[in-house]
């Protein structure tokens, strides 16, 4: 607490204690207005919290799917590397279909 409001916080103290009618009118006025200020930033924050931790969750699933999509990514390059494995080794063109090549290949070897 700043010093600013340590000393209007002794002053509400003593004027609530010590005031007149006026003064502790004028104090529970502030007091009332205090108490809803507080109420309404209460449910501010909570709110905030709220929104907070569904960021949170949000980040977390993405952060799933990313790592999903990671794992997608290796297995597809590594089935793109078969593929190209496999036309090298039959001898054929990438494009050309690696299955008629592999049936030319059993037919001539019966």
């Amino acid at each position: 607490m700043s010093d600013i409001a340590k000393r209007l916080m002794g002053s509400v103290k003593y004027d609530a204690i010590n005031g007149d009618a006026r003064e502790k009118a004028i104090c529970n006025c502030q007091m009332i207005e205090a108490a809803t200020e507080i109420t309404r930033l209460t449910a501010e924050v909570k709110s905030l919290r709220m929104e907070v931790a569904g960021q949170i969750e949000a980040n977390e699933l993405l952060q799933e799917e990313l790592a999903k999509a990671r794992e997608d990514a290796i297995g597809l390059k590594a089935k793109e590397q078969v593929l190209y494995d496999i036309h090298a080794a039959l001898g054929i063109k990438w494009g050309d279909d690696p299955y008629s090549a592999i049936n030319k290949l059993k037919e001539g070897g019966e």
